[in-house]
């Protein structure tokens, strides 16, 4: 559904940087803590602030519903609570104060049900609706567009207009992961000849 996108988007347009952080890694990372007291690694949100060289970076927590371990739970729910209330934080690993709310916090969830409910009750959620087949093809031609343009050839030479078309109605899911997979494969195809010096043929029929 392009949430992560969305994100990074959003991230590009204000001018900050965007840093992912897979929430299913979250209890075995050896760079940071998820816990304000930890002193033997660097708390998430400070560690996130010294890589990206910037005090106010957008923290996108991916998948959130994977964040099973009740203690990890326990220190996001805290972070989540301070953050809403303005509050400032200490690292004790660096021994500074972050000022939380000078940054913006994201989470993913692609399946809001496996969402446990004590996290749940912290985040403010909105769920996106499935794309409907009109804009399935639009994202794909602007996908197509890119891959046209990146190897230099015109719209058609490596993907044909009638796929694009054809993708929504043929492959039924709410994004366009699968249909993205793809027009990929046909680009894959398509410098694979190049390597090889052979000619790349299009299927002008791919209905059938």
């Amino acid at each position: 559904m392009g949430k992560t996108t969305f994100v990074q988007k959003l991230g590009e347009a204000t001018g900050r940087p965007t840093k992912l952080i897979p929430c299913a890694g979250l209890e075995s990372s050896s760079q940071y803590s998820t816990s304000f007291e930890d002193a033997t690694k660097p708390n998430l949100v400070t560690w996130v602030i010294k890589e990206a060289d910037c005090r106010n970076p957008i923290i996108l927590f991916d998948e959130l519903e994977k964040a099973t371990n009740e203690q990890i739970q326990a220190h996001l729910i805290d972070l989540f609570e301070k953050y809403k209330k303005g509050e400032k934080i200490k690292d004790e690993y660096f021994q500074e104060e972050i000022d939380l709310s000078q940054v913006t916090f994201f989470a993913t969830v692609n399946d809001k049900d496996r969402l446990f409910l004590k996290l749940k009750s912290k985040v403010n959620m909105r769920e996106l609706e499935p794309y409907n087949e009109e804009e399935k093809e639009k994202i794909l031609q602007s996908k197509s567009k890119i891959i046209h343009e990146t190897h230099g050839v015109s719209e058609g030479t490596i993907i044909p207009k009638k796929l694009i078309q054809l993708l929504p109605e043929y492959i039924q899911e709410a994004g366009v992961r699968q249909e993205e997979k793809v027009l990929y494969k046909a680009e894959k195809d398509y410098i694979y000849s190049k390597e090889k010096g052979q000619t790349y043929l299009v299927n002008k029929n791919p209905e059938k």
